[in-house]
Protein backbone atom coordinates (compact mmCIF):
# COMPACT_ATOMS: atom_id res chain seq x y z
CA UNK A 1 0.00 0.00 0.00
CA UNK A 2 1.64 3.62 -0.85
CA UNK A 3 1.91 5.82 1.95
CA UNK A 4 0.26 9.46 1.59
CA UNK A 5 2.51 12.55 0.93
CA UNK A 6 1.95 13.88 4.15
CA UNK A 7 3.16 10.52 5.98
CA UNK A 8 6.00 10.64 3.48
CA UNK A 9 6.81 13.93 3.94
CA UNK A 10 6.71 13.62 8.26
CA UNK A 11 9.17 11.13 7.93
CA UNK A 12 11.52 12.74 6.24
CA UNK A 13 11.49 15.74 8.09
CA UNK A 14 12.00 13.64 11.60
CA UNK A 15 15.04 11.35 8.96
CA UNK A 16 16.17 14.39 8.04
CA UNK A 17 16.55 16.35 11.80
CA UNK A 18 18.04 12.58 13.25
CA UNK A 19 21.25 13.15 10.51
CA UNK A 20 22.18 16.78 10.45
CA UNK A 21 20.17 18.14 7.73
CA UNK A 22 17.34 20.65 7.19
CA UNK A 23 14.69 19.14 7.32
CA UNK A 24 12.91 21.99 4.57
CA UNK A 25 15.27 21.31 2.41
CA UNK A 26 15.31 17.21 2.00
CA UNK A 27 11.25 17.53 2.14
CA UNK A 28 12.57 20.51 -1.27
CA UNK A 29 14.94 17.90 -2.42
CA UNK A 30 11.55 14.98 -2.74
CA UNK A 31 9.24 17.13 -3.76
CA UNK A 32 11.50 17.62 -6.68
CA UNK A 33 12.17 13.57 -6.98
CA UNK A 34 9.13 11.45 -6.28
CA UNK A 35 7.41 13.18 -3.04
CA UNK A 36 3.89 13.29 -4.45
CA UNK A 37 0.60 12.32 -4.95
CA UNK A 38 0.42 9.01 -6.96
CA UNK A 39 4.32 8.60 -7.94
CA UNK A 40 6.19 6.15 -6.98
CA UNK A 41 8.52 5.06 -9.90
CA UNK A 42 9.53 7.68 -12.60
CA UNK A 43 7.57 8.39 -15.35
CA UNK A 44 10.66 9.83 -16.99
CA UNK A 45 11.74 7.06 -20.42
CA UNK A 46 15.56 6.37 -20.98
CA UNK A 47 16.89 4.11 -23.58
CA UNK A 48 16.36 1.18 -22.11
CA UNK A 49 12.96 2.20 -21.15
CA UNK A 50 11.28 3.28 -18.57
CA UNK A 51 13.26 4.72 -15.90
CA UNK A 52 13.38 2.93 -12.75
CA UNK A 53 13.75 4.90 -9.86
CA UNK A 54 11.55 4.23 -7.07
CA UNK A 55 9.96 6.51 -4.30
CA UNK A 56 9.89 9.58 -2.73
CA UNK A 57 14.11 10.01 -3.56
CA UNK A 58 13.62 8.17 -6.54
CA UNK A 59 16.44 5.72 -6.09
CA UNK A 60 17.95 4.57 -9.54
CA UNK A 61 18.30 1.07 -9.77
CA UNK A 62 20.48 0.94 -13.30
CA UNK A 63 20.05 -2.47 -15.76
CA UNK A 64 23.08 -4.86 -15.95
CA UNK A 65 26.21 -3.28 -17.74
CA UNK A 66 25.73 0.09 -16.39
CA UNK A 67 26.75 1.99 -13.88
CA UNK A 68 25.16 1.71 -10.41
CA UNK A 69 22.32 3.94 -9.19
CA UNK A 70 21.45 4.42 -5.23
CA UNK A 71 19.06 2.11 -5.64
CA UNK A 72 21.15 -0.49 -6.60
CA UNK A 73 23.49 0.46 -3.80
CA UNK A 74 20.50 0.04 -1.44
CA UNK A 75 19.33 -3.23 -2.70
CA UNK A 76 23.72 -4.43 -2.03
CA UNK A 77 23.42 -3.25 1.51
CA UNK A 78 19.86 -3.77 2.29
CA UNK A 79 18.27 -6.98 0.89
CA UNK A 80 15.73 -4.55 0.30
CA UNK A 81 13.96 -3.93 -3.06
CA UNK A 82 13.62 -0.18 -3.77
CA UNK A 83 10.84 -0.76 -6.40
CA UNK A 84 8.56 -2.12 -3.20
CA UNK A 85 6.63 0.65 -1.96
CA UNK A 86 7.24 -1.20 1.80
CA UNK A 87 10.74 -0.49 1.94
CA UNK A 88 9.69 3.23 1.86
CA UNK A 89 11.13 4.51 5.16
CA UNK A 90 14.45 2.40 4.50
CA UNK A 91 14.90 3.81 1.26
CA UNK A 92 14.32 7.44 3.09
CA UNK A 93 17.05 6.44 5.35
CA UNK A 94 19.59 5.04 3.15
CA UNK A 95 18.65 8.55 0.71
CA UNK A 96 19.19 10.77 3.45
CA UNK A 97 22.58 9.14 5.27
CA UNK A 98 24.20 9.28 1.75
CA UNK A 99 22.91 12.96 1.26
CA UNK A 100 24.90 13.53 4.86
CA UNK A 101 27.94 12.25 4.11
CA UNK A 102 28.09 13.22 0.32
CA UNK A 103 25.45 15.85 -0.59
CA UNK A 104 22.81 16.55 -2.91
CA UNK A 105 24.82 15.48 -6.21
CA UNK A 106 22.72 11.88 -7.21
CA UNK A 107 19.57 13.81 -7.51
CA UNK A 108 19.04 16.04 -10.67
CA UNK A 109 16.13 17.58 -9.57
CA UNK A 110 17.83 18.91 -6.80
CA UNK A 111 20.10 21.13 -9.37
CA UNK A 112 17.94 21.64 -11.10
CA UNK A 113 15.77 23.71 -8.01
CA UNK A 114 19.08 25.37 -7.22
CA UNK A 115 20.02 22.85 -4.25
CA UNK A 116 23.54 21.70 -4.89
CA UNK A 117 26.56 20.74 -2.95
CA UNK A 118 26.24 20.56 0.89
CA UNK A 119 23.39 23.12 0.73
CA UNK A 120 21.09 22.25 4.14
CA UNK A 121 23.40 19.48 5.35
CA UNK A 122 25.16 20.63 8.64
CA UNK A 123 24.00 24.02 8.94
CA UNK A 124 22.55 25.74 12.05
CA UNK A 125 18.80 26.31 12.88
CA UNK A 126 16.82 29.38 13.14
CA UNK A 127 17.02 28.78 17.23
CA UNK A 128 20.76 28.92 17.14
CA UNK A 129 21.13 24.86 17.33
CA UNK A 130 23.00 22.91 14.47
CA UNK A 131 21.53 20.62 12.19
CA UNK A 132 25.05 18.61 11.98
CA UNK A 133 24.22 16.71 15.23
CA UNK A 134 25.87 13.18 14.29
CA UNK A 135 24.51 10.20 12.82
CA UNK A 136 21.77 8.49 14.88
CA UNK A 137 20.72 12.10 16.67
CA UNK A 138 17.29 12.62 17.17
CA UNK A 139 17.03 16.53 17.20
CA UNK A 140 19.16 18.94 16.04
CA UNK A 141 22.23 19.96 18.88
CA UNK A 142 21.60 23.08 20.69
CA UNK A 143 25.17 24.52 21.38
CA UNK A 144 26.23 27.52 23.86
CA UNK A 145 27.36 30.45 21.80
CA UNK A 146 30.88 31.28 23.15
CA UNK A 147 31.41 29.05 26.07
CA UNK A 148 31.87 25.91 23.78
CA UNK A 149 34.27 27.92 21.27
CA UNK A 150 37.99 26.78 21.35
CA UNK A 151 39.28 30.04 21.35
CA UNK A 152 38.38 30.32 25.34
CA UNK A 153 41.05 30.61 27.81
CA UNK A 154 40.79 28.09 30.14
CA UNK A 155 42.39 29.87 33.08
CA UNK A 156 40.32 33.03 32.56
CA UNK A 157 37.16 30.27 32.95
CA UNK A 158 38.31 29.05 35.78
CA UNK A 159 39.20 32.89 37.53
CA UNK A 160 36.01 33.92 36.48
CA UNK A 161 34.34 30.99 38.53
CA UNK A 162 36.70 31.58 41.74
CA UNK A 163 35.72 34.99 41.99
CA UNK A 164 32.22 34.04 41.45
CA UNK A 165 32.82 31.79 44.66
CA UNK A 166 34.90 33.85 46.35
CA UNK A 167 31.78 36.64 45.81
CA UNK A 168 29.14 33.94 46.90
CA UNK A 169 31.43 33.54 49.90
CA UNK A 170 31.31 36.82 51.16
CA UNK A 171 27.38 37.16 50.35
CA UNK A 172 26.66 34.39 52.46
CA UNK A 173 29.07 35.84 55.29
CA UNK A 174 27.32 39.47 55.06
CA UNK A 175 24.15 37.53 54.83
CA UNK A 176 24.93 35.54 58.63
CA UNK A 177 26.09 38.85 60.08
CA UNK A 178 22.97 40.63 58.80
CA UNK A 179 20.95 37.43 60.36
CA UNK A 180 22.86 37.33 63.60
CA UNK A 181 21.90 41.18 63.90
CA UNK A 182 18.25 41.02 63.75
CA UNK A 183 18.33 38.13 66.15
CA UNK A 184 20.57 39.08 68.97
CA UNK A 185 21.50 42.60 68.47
CA UNK A 186 18.41 44.18 68.22
CA UNK A 187 16.66 42.73 71.25
CA UNK A 188 19.88 43.67 73.28
CA UNK A 189 19.90 47.34 72.18
CA UNK A 190 15.70 47.48 72.58
CA UNK A 191 16.55 45.98 76.15
CA UNK A 192 19.08 49.02 76.81
CA UNK A 193 17.22 51.06 75.57
CA UNK A 194 14.35 50.28 77.83
CA UNK A 195 16.80 50.18 80.72
CA UNK A 196 18.13 53.61 79.79
CA UNK A 197 14.21 55.24 79.59
CA UNK A 198 13.42 53.03 83.00
CA UNK A 199 16.26 54.33 84.86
Amino acid sequence: MMPSVAEMEAYIRQAALARGIDPDVAVRVARTEGLGDGIWQSNVTLDYGREQSYGPFQLHVAPAGRSPGLGNAFMEQTGLDPSDPSTWRQGVDFALENAAKGGWSPWMGAAKAGITGMDGIGVRDDRGGSYNSGYGSSAPSMQTPGLLDASIDVNSLSKMGLKALQNDQADDQENEEDRISAVVLQPLRRIQLGKGLLG
